[in-house]
């Protein structure tokens, strides 16, 4: 075999200290945790094992939940490393958990402060915004349209406006929100996401507009949401 030339053992270097860092003292004690109620990491095992690859396999993350959550305010208090991994280890709750695990990851957010671009903070409002797409129920939707509406949310409002694409028990009022939405640069991507998953006949003109003037990718979207749109109208006709 070839000698390793300095510029590879470096990077080597550089990859063994990000791996070392990523486990802080709060990680190995949750992890300590979890392999003695029979959970491991399903690629390391239990050497140097990371939260994250637990957090990556949905049937080992909802096991890990009673765990893992306890955690989560003290990772955010500390701004420890882990904390973005438990955040997305939590997008896994079923849905009987799901409004206890929203309100967990609610309160985080408002422990966080607006996301700053390139700040490395361990967590962010957007990484928390992420695990709120993925699992905020319906009876929250009074608490997600405060989030979204709230003076300081700002840009981290993007996946929030995308949880809304999930609050069939309140359709009408979230198509309107995410209407209102279109009209923003910055949500019109997620919002219309959101309303194709609402099946929202309201949101026709916007997909109409993307079929004419819109990228390959926004073309194709737009022709999907449209005749799922269709299908229900036909329906009702």
């Amino acid at each position: 075999m070839d000698e390793l030339n300095d510029e590879t053992i470096a990077h080597l270097k550089w990859v063994q200290a990000l791996t070392a860092d990523a486990r802080s003292e709060m990680e190995k004690q949750i992890l300590a945790e979890l392999a003695a109620v029979g959970i491991v990491d399903p690629i390391r095992g239990d050497r140097d094992p990371l939260l994250q690859n637990i957090g990556n396999t949905r049937l080992l993350a909802i096991r890990s939940i009673d765990v893992v959550a306890p955690w989560l305010l003290r990772a955010v208090d500390e701004q420890d490393e882990v904390a973005g991994a438990i955040v997305l280890l939590l997008q896994w709750a079923p849905p009987r958990r799901a409004p206890e695990i929203f309100d967990l990851l609610v309160e985080a957010w408002d422990r966080l402060g607006p996301t700053v671009k390139r700040s490395g903070a361990a967590l962010t409002r957007e990484s928390v915004g992420s695990s709120l797409y993925r699992l905020a129920p319906d009876s929250r939707f009074a608490r997600l349209l405060e989030l979204i509406q709230a003076p300081d949310t700002g840009i981290d409002a993007y996946f929030l406006y995308g949880a809304l694409g999930r609050m069939k028990s309140h359709r009408a009022e979230a198509i309107d929100v995410l209407v209102a939405a279109c009209a923003t640069a910055e949500f019109r991507w997620i919002a219309l996401d959101a309303l194709a998953k609402l099946r929202a006949e309201e949101a026709r003109p916007e997909f109409e507009r993307d079929v004419r003037e819109g990228d390959w990718e926004e073309r194709r979207r737009a022709k999907r949401a449209l005749a799922r749109i269709d299908k229900v109208a036909a329906r009702g006709a």
